[in-house]
């Protein structure tokens, strides 16, 4: 996440999808490669354990799709989460490039298809239709870190969720396609993909629950469907009134669905000494930057710059010029080993902008 955690009792729990490409027509075969790997953290008295698990279950091709036929399709990855001890545990699922697997295959980073030609959908039940997340591009997606000298190993955050005191699983099936826009001179190049678990006991995180009011154009609506991420969701009451519960800090896609159109921004949720909600924004990003680094510096992300300036170039390139930013907001509670609320935020929608706002009323 973009906030440092210096706390010793993160468990990290890495996952390779790898999805090597191999040029048939304009097709994309892939072949699998399980890596999983089990990691115990000593935490006070007890511990917490958590495996993943990759599992193939058709094989199949990668390839240009429609959002509904990518949706549809019939192979995935299935990843499981466990936890066994007595602690409240919260995780991010994180997806990235596979740098550490690209030897294996003969290839180099320059070989790797860009990432904003990759479309994804997770879900919660394979027999669902309905995706947690997505369709949704990876550069869409916040940024949970970067590497400033190597892009190509820069970890995006899917979706997050939590685990209650006890034993617990969860398990989640991910589909992945390319879109149909993916320009012909990539034919054949290869995607390989890491799948990344981060979990953190609440011993050594805080964690929130975020509440207030919708309006759009200054009017409180009903039935605005608030959504953060991974399809964490809540619906307004006549009041405009929403909740979001038990959300770990980070920086999150933050949406508003009413009236069948979708408003975004995105926010980075950090802890401190007072509840806040503030714009985080700078005019330009320098000349000579990666869209990486801005969008991981100013809560953005790749893809609603790329929008904004209508670049061209592939999201792992370095830019001439310099380019606007989209505002995003930075969420500050009270740094806590326990679950906090912070209410009073208003979330306004205008119509006319096609934007979000947020501000936090005392």
């Amino acid at each position: 996440m973009r906030k440092e955690n210096t706390s010793p009792l993160i468990v990290t729990i890495l996952a390779v999808i790898s999805l090597a490409c191999i040029s048939v027509g304009v097709s994309y075969s892939y072949l699998s490669k399980i890596s999983s790997s089990n990691v115990t953290a000593n935490i006070q008295t007890g511990n917490l354990n958590a495996t993943l698990s990759y599992v193939q279950i058709t094989d199949g091709a990668l390839v240009p799709l429609s959002d509904s036929d990518g949706v549809n399709q019939t192979t995935y990855a299935k990843v499981s989460i466990s936890k066994n001890n007595q602690y409240t545990v919260f995780y991010t699922i994180n997806i990235s490039y596979s740098v550490d697997s690209l030897s294996s295959y003969g290839i180099t980073t320059d070989d790797l298809l860009p990432l904003e030609y990759v479309r994804v959908a997770l879900f919660d039940s394979i027999d669902s239709n309905i995706p947690l997340v997505g369709p949704i591009a990876i550069t869409e997606l916040p940024l949970q870190s970067v590497d400033t000298i190597n892009h190509y190993k820069d970890i995006y955050t899917l979706a997050f969720g939590n685990f209650i005191a006890g034993s617990d699983t969860k398990d989640y099936y991910i589909k992945a396609w390319l879109d149909p826009i993916t320009p012909e001179i990539n034919e054949g190049r290869p995607i390989l993909l890491d799948v990344n678990i981060t979990q953190n006991p609440l011993v050594s995180t805080s964690i929130y629950n975020l509440s207030g009011n919708v309006t759009v154009d200054g009017t409180a609506v009903t039935g605005a469907v608030v959504s953060l991420q991974n399809g964490l969701v809540n619906s307004t009451t006549s009041s405009g009134a929403f909740n979001l519960t038990n959300v770990p800090i980070g920086t999150y896609n933050l949406s508003v669905n009413y009236n069948n159109n979708k408003y975004e921004t995105t926010v980075n949720i950090s802890s401190g000494s007072s509840e806040s909600v503030s714009a985080r924004s700078s005019a330009t990003c320098e000349a000579g930057s990666y869209l990486q680094n801005c969008a991981f510096t100013y809560f953005t992300t790749v893809d609603k710059i790329v929008k904004m300036n209508s670049i061209t170039s592939g999201s792992n390139t370095q830019l001439a010029s310099s380019y606007n930013l989209p505002t995003s907001y930075l969420i500050t509670g009270k740094e806590s080993i326990s679950v906090l609320d912070i209410s009073g935020i208003k979330i306004d929608v205008s119509t006319a902008s096609n934007s979000v706002s947020l501000v936090i009323l005392k």
